[in-house]
């Protein structure tokens, strides 16, 4: 009698939805893909790949990993799904390391190993992108004032890093490209490899989803 009520039981039961395992499968490809991409940064930094020394790598690696991220999120589902399933916390905690970065191209700034002409805007402008992210990750959620503070970051975030872009690039092809020397020691590297492709690629994602706040909760 207990093998057919439990017969009965296991055919009665509930088939986990084939959408869930996709969808956990799809988030932990695009965990691992950041994952993988981050130690390869860092492996390149350790050995001096990306340097001053070689100026046209450096934006050339911003521009190559900004695009992979935005094509994949515009043209593959599984990637857009990932990104969209992040939720506003995975991206604040992503800028506010820009404050730390800010504070180290101060400290570099301050050895004379970057010039005043980047490291100062670079620096006090990411070290308020940082800053204005954690005034957004402690807002209470769903609330005006949040979506009010998520513009304000966003916008002000994108233009940071824009500036930081034309005045690294303008150092680099018109100016004294060594200068530019703390670029060439691990971990510098990792911002252009790395960091700075996601910072602009996340932004313009929030810019994005902005448009559906339902989709930031």
């Amino acid at each position: 009698m207990s093998e057919r009520s439990n017969a009965a039981t296991c055919s009665r039961r509930v088939p986990v939805p084939v959408g869930a395992d996709s969808s956990g499968e799809a988030d932990r490809r695009g965990r691992l893909s950041l994952v993988a991409w981050g130690l390869a940064a860092f492996l390149l930094s350790l050995i001096g790949l990306v340097s001053p020394e070689r100026p046209i790598l450096i934006p050339l690696c911003i521009l190559g990993g900004t695009t992979v991220v935005l094509l994949s999120w515009r043209r593959i589902p599984a990637a857009r799904a990932f990104f969209e399933r992040l939720g506003l916390p995975s991206y604040l905690w992503l800028h506010m390391l820009r404050a730390f970065i800010g504070a180290g191209f101060l400290i570099e700034l301050s050895r004379g190993r970057l010039p005043a002409e980047f490291a100062l805007g670079a620096g006090v402008g990411d070290i308020i992108a940082g800053l204005l992210a954690a005034l957004v990750l402690f807002t209470p959620a769903r609330t005006p004032l949040r979506a009010r503070a998520l513009w304000v970051f966003n916008v002000v975030g994108f233009v940071d890093i824009l500036a930081v872009l034309v005045a690294a690039q303008r150092i680099l092809f018109f100016g004294d490209p060594r200068a530019m020397a703390s670029f060439g020691q691990a971990p510098w590297p990792m911002v252009p490899l790395y960091v700075v492709p996601l910072i602009v690629a996340s932004h313009v994602i929030l810019f994005a989803r902005l448009k559906r706040p339902a989709s930031l909760v």
